[in-house]
């Protein structure tokens, strides 16, 4: 076997890697955002729903009002990574 497809095969070896790094790095920041935003949901709907109009609302009013604190949610994550502009807003998609 000649020397170089040793070399060659280190090289690719050393690039499978470097991908698989760079791919770990878009996973952990994927779920850092996801566990942000439902953490800053869950506390902005709980805290919500301590008040007396929450109380007070019926269930579709409920839902509206979850859906609303997610987007703002999800906004200011989007924000916190540099996300929020058109161009990028698909990058990084949350539920």
């Amino acid at each position: 076997i000649p020397d170089n497809y040793f070399v060659e095969l280190q090289d690719a070896s050393d690039a499978i890697k470097e991908i698989q790094k760079e791919l770990g790095k878009d996973t952990e920041r994927y779920n850092n955002a996801v566990n942000k935003v439902r953490k800053l949901f869950t506390a902005s709907l709980e805290q919500e729903s301590k008040t007396p109009e929450y109380k007070k609302a019926n269930i579709d009013t409920k839902r509206k009002i979850a859906n609303k604190l997610h987007a703002e949610a999800l906004d200011a994550v989007k924000e916190e990574y540099g996300l929020s502009d058109k161009k990028k807003k698909n990058r990084l998609k949350l539920k």
